[in-house]
C-alpha cells in the first residue's frame, strides 16, 4: 500500500495520537489535533461546494492554518495551490485567472495584494483570511469558513495518481508554471528522503516557507516519519536560535543566506545550540568558507543537498564541505553531453534523473498537464561531474538553458523560487567546484537585521493578542485553546517549591475536541516547557520528546 501523505497522518494519529506533530508560537499540535482539524476543514470545503480537482489557493506564511488546509485538500481530493509570498497584485491576478480557484485562503498581511483583484477573477465569497487584526476588506474571516463544518460524511480516499499539489515557479523566464505532484509522487519523495539521519528521534526546525517545496516537503516528511517539528512563521535568525535552544532542535534545512545570518547572530549573542546534529543547505551552493565556519561555531556539519521543485530525493547530502552531493540508493541518473550521450566519469555533463518522485508535469488546465520530461528523463539544466563512488560535484548551469532552476531561493533579496539568485547571493554562489567565497556584505546583513526587528515586533503583537484570548492560532481554527499560566511561587504539599517546579512559560495546547485524552485516559491539559532555561540546557530533548502525558507527568 502506498503511504500517501494522508495515509501517513492517519497512521500517526492512530498509533500516537498525543505525539507532537508540530509546535507553533508555543502551541503544541498533536497528530490527533492535526487530523481532527483537517477533517473539520474538509467538511467545510464540501459545504462550500469544493469537489475533487478544484483548486484551493493557500497564500500564507508558516502557520497552523496552512498545515491543516494542506491536509484538508488531500482529504477531499482538492488541489492545494501554495502561492508565492512575494507575488504582487499583477502576478497574483494572472495566477488566479489561470487557476480559477474554488477558494482563496490567505493571511491578512498578504491579503492587501489580493484585495483589489476583480471579483470576476476571484469572487468575494470565495475569500477567507486569517489573522488577529481583521483589517481586510472584501473577504471573510477564517471562522466563517468553519460555520458549516458539520458532521457530514467525507468522500472515499482520492485517487493517488490524481493531481494533489501545484507548486508555483517564479516566472522569471516567462509565466509562472505549476509543478504538479500527486499523492503517489509525494509518497515516493517522502520514502526517498527518509534516511537514517531523519527519523522520529529528531526534532526538526522548519523556517523555510511551506508555500515552496523546501518547507512543504520538510513538513510532510516530519509527519511521515513521526518527527516533532518546530514551525517558524517567517525566518528570523534570533527567533530560530532561540527555538533551537528552547526545544533542543537536532535537524534543520535552510539556504545559504539563512546559515550566514545564524552564524553572525550566534557570534554576537551565543545560545545553547549543541543539540543540532544535522544541517542541510538547499537553494544554492553553500560557500565552503561558510560551511567550515558554521561547523566550527555550531558543532554540526553543514552540507549541500540538491533538489528541484520537479524532483526531490534522487540525491542526498554530501559528506564533506564543497558543492558535493551523493546519488541516493536506487536513483536513476545520467550525466550527458549536448548530444545526449553519457559522459565518462570525471567529465562534466548535464544532470538527468527519472523515477517515481519526478513531477507528473506542468498543470495548464483541468484537462491538460504538459510533460516535464524528455524521453522519460527530467533535464535539470545543472552541470555536474561524478567523483569517487557516488559523489556528484556541481559545476554550474548549462549556458543558454532557459528551463528555470526551481530550487527555492528564499533570501528575500530576489524573487522567491527565481531561476537566478539575487545580486548578493550571486556573489556568494559557487559557480565552479572548489571556489571559496566570503560571507555576505554588510548591507545585506543590515537588511536582515532590520527585517528581523520588524518581524519580532509583529510577532510580539500577535503573541500578546493571542494571550488575551482574542484570535490565537487555535481560536482562528475553531480549536479550544487553553492558555495556561505558571503556578504561583510557594511550597507544594510535597515540600518542593512550585516556583521551582513550574517556573517559566507554558505551552498552550491546541484543543480541537473537548474529549482529547491521553492513551491512559487522562485529559490532555497544559504541557509545560522545560522548567527553567538552565534545566533545558541540561536536558535539551525534554521539550518535545514523547507524548503530552509524559511531559506533564
Amino acid at each position: 500500500m502506498t503511504m500517501t501523505p494522508m495515509n501517513a497522518l492517519f497512521h500517526q494519529a492512530t498509533t500516537q495520537p498525543d505525539g507532537v506533530a508540530f509546535v507553533y508560537d508555543d502551541v503544541v499540535w498533536t497528530y490527533h489535533d492535526l487530523l481532527t482539524g483537517a477533517e473539520r476543514l474538509s467538511r467545510a470545503f464540501l459545504a462550500h461546494g469544493v469537489r475533487a480537482g478544484d483548486r484551493i489557493v493557500l497564500h500564507m506564511p508558516n502557520r497552523p492554518e496552512m498545515a491543516i488546509a494542506l491536509y484538508a485538500c488531500f482529504r477531499v481530493g482538492a488541489i492545494a495551490c501554495p502561492t508565492n509570498l512575494r507575488f504582487k497584485t499583477a502576478e497574483l491576478r494572472e495566477v488566479f485567472q489561470r487557476l480559477q480557484p474554488a477558494l482563496y485562503l490567505g493571511e491578512e498581511q498578504l491579503y492587501s495584494y489580493v484585495e483589489t483583484i476583480e471579483p470576476e477573477i476571484l469572487a468575494k465569497e470565495k475569500r477567507f483570511v486569517t489573522g488577529p487584526g481583521g483589517a481586510y476588506r472584501g473577504a471573510m474571516p477564517w471562522w466563517a469558513l468553519l460555520i458549516n463544518s458539520g458532521a457530514g460524511r467525507l468522500p472515499p480516499e482520492p485517487d493517488k495518481d490524481a493531481p494533489a499539489l501545484l507548486l508555483t515557479t517564479s516566472g522569471t523566464t516567462g509565466a509562472p508554471k505549476f509543478v504538479t505532484h500527486t499523492p503517489a509522487t509525494l509518497s515516493a519523495t517522502m520514502e526517498a528522503l527518509a534516511h537514517p539521519d531523519f527519523d522520529a528521534a529528531q526534532t526538526v526546525l522548519n523556517a523555510c516557507p511551506m508555500v515552496h517545496a523546501t518547507g512543504l516537503f520538510i513538513f510532510l516528511l516530519s509527519v511521515n516519519c513521526g518527527a516533532p517539528m518546530v514551525m517558524v512563521e517567517r525566518f528570523d535568525p534570533d527567533a530560530v536560535l532561540d527555538r533551537i535552544e528552547l526545544h533542543g532542535c537536532t535537524w534543520m534545512l535552510g539556504l545559504p543566506f539563512m546559515y550566514d545570518a545564524l552564524l553572525e547572530r550566534q557570534r554576537k549573542q551565543p545560545r545553547k545550540v549543541s543539540s543540532l546534529r544535522h544541517c542541510r543547505c538547499v537553494g544554492d551552493v553553500c560557500p565552503i568558507q561558510l560551511q567550515v565556519e558554521f561547523e566550527a561555531a555550531f558543532g554540526a556539519p553543514l552540507r549541500n543537498i540538491w533538489g528541484a521543485t520537479e524532483v526531490v530525493g534522487a540525491l542526498r547530502d554530501g559528506l564533506q564541505p564543497g558543492p558535493i552531493t551523493r546519488i541516493a540508493p536506487g536513483a536513476q541518473i545520467r550525466l550527458v553531453d549536448d548530444e545526449g550521450r553519457d559522459v565518462p566519469r570525471g567529465e562534466v555533463g548535464e544532470f538527468l534523473v527519472r523515477g517515481p518522485y519526478v513531477t507528473v508535469g506542468y498543470w495548464v488546465a483541468p484537462d491538460r498537464i504538459d510533460d516535464a520530461t524528455r524521453d522519460g528523463w527530467y533535464h535539470s539544466g545543472d552541470l555536474m561531474r561524478q567523483g569517487e563512488g557516488d559523489e556528484l560535484w556541481f559545476v554550474g548551469r548549462k549556458e543558454g538553458y532557459h528551463h528555470p532552476r526551481r530550487v527555492q531561493h528564499l533570501s528575500g533579496r530576489g524573487r522567491v523560487g527565481s531561476a537566478e539568485p539575487s545580486s548578493g547571493a550571486r556573489r556568494r554562489s559557487l559557480r565552479h567546484a572548489g571556489s571559496r567565497v566570503g560571507p555576505a556584505s554588510g548591507g545585506h546583513r543590515a537588511t536582515v537585521e532590520r527585517r528581523g526587528r520588524r518581524r519580532a515586533w509583529r510577532h510580539s503583537e500577535r503573541h500578546q493578542a493571542a494571550a488575551r484570548g482574542l484570535q490565537g492560532a487555535g481560536a482562528a481554527l475553531g480549536c479550544r485553546c487553553r492558555a495556561t499560566q505558571p503556578a504561583r511561587q510557594g511550597r507544594s504539599p510535597g515540600g518542593s517549591s512550585d516556583g521551582d517546579a513550574r517556573k517559566g512559560r507554558m505551552i498552550r495546547v491546541a484543543r480541537l475536541s473537548p474529549c482529547v485524552r491521553t492513551r491512559s485516559g487522562a485529559r490532555l491539559s497544559a504541557v509545560p516547557l522545560p522548567r527553567t532555561v538552565a534545566e533545558d540546557r541540561a536536558n535539551p530533548q525534554r521539550t518535545l520528546r514523547g507524548s503530552g502525558r509524559s511531559r506533564s507527568a
